[in-house]
């Protein structure tokens, strides 16, 4: 278990000054993968507090966290508070949303009703499009583990009798042939000759094996079914070196929070709907451009916020406050849509 003074061993100081106790952001031009030249300033939330403003220095390497608020919700409404709709999704192109949202008929009618109510057309667009780009990132270092992992599913299918006497006949091995189609109807004779009398039939199958000396070959093979959509855990070890970046980890917490949960959706009676949570986009930083030699993330859901407020086994916290002199923070994130070939070589 790592000591206080490990933990801390790195700090500019141990008794934390006073700053209002307001998270600080840093506006930053960053790029993302539809904006490579970074003509966006973003208000980032980072920790450690330095690490966009100087890109020698010692965190070239870092993460940004893109959130995409629900177009219903509060957040997405307030002035001043999204980016132009072009930003908004960092898909592979083969998800549903992605595929409504570009279609001639989605157009079509957005542009109808545009035309017939400005209000109208705002709500089919956030049908479309149902997620804006929030001007507010988190930035954070790259955690000690980062793994991406792609899983297909495949099934057994058992070919059985039927496979075998395709492959028989088709090949031209008479023998063969005549071989499963004789054990077949030796089965089906056998298993109506039990029924007729009112005998048990679970075993026949295998009475007729044993007699003959020979069975049907299953004739197992794989059957691709699906790819398994991609999850990201993502563990950080937060030890702040002042209250800035206390009350910076503090923000960066809240804010995963609260976009991982849904919204109730108050333009219905009694909390009878809930407004989809909002979505986040993830990419991988080295100084001022995107890292290629990490797998790109699709645009993800947030699954899961483990914060450990005693990662050193006790809560010890700074001279005079109640901020902790340690966090540890643990995000699972889940993929929208599958990854296809096409994907894979877009850089996912």
């Amino acid at each position: 278990m790592a000591s206080y003074e490990e933990l801390y061993q790195n700090s500019d100081q141990v008794k934390i000054e006073s700053n209002n106790g307001a998270p600080e952001t840093s506006t930053a031009a960053v790029g993302t993968a539809s904006n490579p030249g970074g003509k966006v300033g973003y208000n980032t939330i980072e920790y450690p507090n330095g690490m966009l403003g100087d890109p020698d220095g010692p965190w070239p390497h870092f993460m940004i966290f893109y959130i995409n608020a629900n177009s219903r919700g509060k957040i997405a409404n307030i002035p001043g508070n999204t980016v132009k709709a072009d930003l908004t999704k960092n898909t592979s192109g083969t998800g549903l949303t992605n595929v409504i949202r570009n279609s001639p008929t989605a157009k079509f009618v957005t542009e109808k009703l545009a035309t017939v109510s400005e209000t109208a057309g705002s709500v089919a667009g956030n049908f479309i499009n149902p997620h804006k780009r929030l001007l507010t990132a988190i930035c954070l270092p790259l955690p000690a583990s980062i793994h991406s992992n792609s899983d297909a599913v495949y099934d057994v299918a058992e070919v059985g009798a039927v496979g075998s006497l395709i492959t028989a006949f088709a090949s031209g091995q008479i023998q063969g042939t005549f071989d499963v189609a004789l054990s077949t109807l030796m089965r089906g004779a056998a298993t109506g000759i039990a029924s007729r009398f009112n005998l048990p039939t679970n075993n026949i199958s295998a009475i007729v094996d044993k007699v003959r000396g020979a069975l049907i070959n299953k004739r197992q093979e794989q059957v691709f079914r699906e790819m398994k959509i991609r999850e990201y855990q993502f563990d950080f070890l937060l030890v702040p070196r002042n209250e800035q970046e206390s009350n910076n980890i503090k923000e960066i917490i809240r804010l995963f929070r609260l976009h991982m949960h849904p919204e109730v959706d108050n333009l219905t009676s009694n909390n009878a709907m809930l407004l989809m949570p909002s979505e986040f986009d993830i990419e991988f930083r080295y100084k001022q451009g995107l890292n290629e030699n990490i797998p790109k993330i699709a645009t993800s859901g947030l699954k899961s916020v483990h914060v450990n407020y005693t990662p050193i086994g006790e809560f010890i916290a700074f001279e005079d406050t109640s901020n902790p002199v340690a966090i540890s923070l643990s995000l699972l994130f889940e993929e929208m849509e599958p990854i296809f070939q096409n994907s894979v070589e877009n850089g996912f």
